[in-house]
């Protein structure tokens, strides 16, 4: 049997650390989206090393991430639709996922079990014109074949 995490159950994932305030949280096998309810001093006590960075060093910290856990792309969303840039990171790591929501906002997703043993998976996604903002914040700092394709789709578009 495979579990569905459910409103009450969302919560257990320590996402609380690093969401906003009524940033929206997507389960996909449900059909249904939350919004975080957080007590203000839960952000306040858990501080971790990486909310003390500058917002420069946060960027090249989510860079690294989003090299090896990252894709990227321009899709439409179906025939004849306007193409848009996409970007996302899917991992188990949920405060991975929630400090790219934070940075740049967008969608959070927690994705149900692909197997029973295995962990939820959780996934950030942005499109259009914030994911070119946020994409091109991160970049510079990213590797070769990353820079090389994001030259690739920006002569295209």
């Amino acid at each position: 049997m495979v579990h569905r995490p459910n409103k009450a159950q969302i919560h257990k994932f320590p996402l609380s650390n690093y969401l906003k305030e009524g940033a929206l949280i997507e389960d996909q096998e449900v059909n249904q989206t939350y919004k975080a309810s957080l007590p203000s001093n839960k952000l306040e006590k858990n501080l971790s090393e990486y909310d003390k960075l500058s917002r420069r060093e946060q960027i090249i910290f989510l860079a690294g991430v989003f090299d090896g856990e990252g894709s990227f792309g321009v899709w439409s969303q179906g025939k004849h639709k306007k193409r848009s840039l996409q970007i996302k990171v899917e991992t188990t790591d949920s405060d991975m996922v929630a400090r790219f929501h934070a940075m740049y906002g967008g969608l959070f997703f927690v994705l149900n079990k692909r197997k029973e043993h295995w962990k939820h998976t959780f996934r950030w996604k942005l499109s259009g014109e914030k994911a070119w903002q946020a994409i091109s914040e991160m970049v510079p700092y990213m590797c070769k074949r990353r820079k090389e394709k994001f030259l690739e789709i920006t002569n295209k578009e």
